[in-house]
């Protein structure tokens, strides 16, 4: 089905020239809303589908709100099996995305090693590996000989045991969203940077245009459909069309050390679920993050305007004990320094799982944000299931239990919010969590 069947009325060739000298089309089959690696993965998976009048609007630069802050992690378990999936799809994306395009996302496979630091996690990732294999995920036990040898630097004389996962990666999150853009453009989708949204035209309670810039400059995109794919803006932004979503901001921390003495390239991707430490190596030295009981909220009364690759204050009561916890396991960080410490918003729902479809409120309203910290390691699977949802106008099968649908307006009020959302900010490495049934 072709996009010019499905667009708005009109004549979808006539464009207008922006102040940077680009094309904005005067009408769209889908405009999509935000520049960062689920935008611009939706916007490739609609060319997938054959629809090829897609407008992609970027505030700033592609990747400038939290993908870039991202560690890169394509990680499989996940709290909700339909969570899962969409990352199982993502690892099928990602190499398809490189030979599309010819762009390296740096996406490779080294496997996660997996530290259970007390008998009880240790059950509880048994019981995870059989419920994970169900999912197509492969996990299996391995002795302290073989962490030792995937793993020389770990300490583990207090590890009541360790499991592997061959098939968790990494990639590179701001080469991610550029091949996403370039995949995108390939398949006749315009992406416009520098291009701020100031609203969305309803009309009889459906979509009816998008408009953008300010003054005499303001335009209007006429569409029927448009994705909210805003990340840290989205409450702020859907709220201007009276949507009420659950989702804030929050501050998550990492840090990054020197090079590590000894350390072995290609080394897998360390978590311990019990001390919610997770590591990988880049170039000879290890990115260390941290999950936490409660995460901060941050920019609570709106996001500031000029944002773009900002990092936030980082906070010592924070980064101290992540530092203590990651010496423990990993001793001979104790004599290396840390290269840089980076904070920056991540966007968190009110139960740490993504909101994805169209809003019940208005037609052709879609909607996918809440990632919780994990975008990137599902943007593949994202942006093939909202392409086929927009295009289908049905929900795919498997995701009840993420779309928007399931919240009210009740649960987005601020005093409500604020606190469900500080709690869930750390669940979705909730290995026990993960134990929850698919959801149809």
């Amino acid at each position: 089905m072709s996009s010019r069947a499905a667009g708005p009325a009109g004549e979808s060739g006539k464009s207008e020239q922006s102040g940077a000298g680009q094309a904005h089309p005067a009408s769209a089959g889908v405009v999509v809303i935000g520049g960062g690696v689920i935008g611009c993965s939706i916007a490739w998976y609609l060319t997938e589908l054959g629809w090829s009048d897609i407008v992609l609007l970027e505030r700033r630069s592609l990747g400038c709100g939290t993908t870039w802050h991202s560690q890169g992690l394509v990680g499989l378990v996940r709290p909700d099996p339909a969570m899962t999936r969409l990352a199982l799809r993502t690892n099928e994306a990602l190499p398809e995305l490189e030979a599309r395009t010819g762009l390296s996302t740096g996406f490779r496979r080294p496997g996660t090693l997996v530290c259970a630091s007390s008998e009880a996690r240790r059950r509880a990732l048994d019981g995870l590996a059989k419920r994970q294999a169900a999912l197509g995920i492969g996990i299996h036990a391995i002795d302290v000989d073989e962490v030792h040898e995937r793993w020389p630097l770990l300490e583990t004389s207090d590890l009541a045991g360790a499991f592997f996962m061959p098939d968790e990666g990494q990639t590179n999150p701001l080469d991610t969203v550029l091949a996403y853009a370039k995949a995108a453009k390939i398949g006749g989708a315009t992406v416009l940077e520098d291009t701020a949204v100031t609203g969305v035209v309803i009309r009889d309670g459906r979509v009816a245009g998008v408009e953008y810039g300010v003054g005499e400059s303001a335009r209007v995109i006429a569409c029927e459909r448009v994705v909210l794919a805003g990340g840290i803006w989205s409450r702020e932004f859907a709220a201007r069309s009276g949507i009420a979503l659950p989702v804030l901001p929050v501050e998550q921390s990492y840090f990054v050390t020197e090079p590590v003495p000894g350390i072995v390239p290609g080394l897998p991707i360390l978590r311990d679920y019990h001390e919610d430490i997770l590591v990988r190596e880049d170039g000879g030295r290890l990115t260390v993050g941290a999950t936490h009981e409660r995460e901060r909220p941050w920019a609570v009364d709106g996001v500031p305007a000029g944002f773009c690759f900002d990092e936030l204050p980082s906070d010592p009561e924070t980064l101290e004990p992540m530092l203590e916890k990651i010496v423990q396991r990993i001793p001979i960080l104790a004599d290396v320094g840390l290269r840089a410490t980076l904070t920056g918003p991540e966007c968190v729902s009110a139960d740490a799982r993504y909101l994805l479809g169209e809003h019940p409120s208005i037609a052709g309203y879609f909607v996918a944000t809440g990632m919780s910290g994990v975008g990137v390691g599902s943007s593949g699977g994202i942006g093939h299931a909202m392409a086929q949802w927009i295009v289908t106008g049905r929900r795919p099968d498997g995701l009840a239990s993420l779309d928007v649908a399931r919240f009210t307006a009740a649960d987005a009020e601020l005093g409500t919010l604020l606190e469900r959302v500080s709690a869930a900010a750390g669940s979705v490495f909730d290995i026990d969590a993960a134990a929850l049934p698919t959801t149809a």
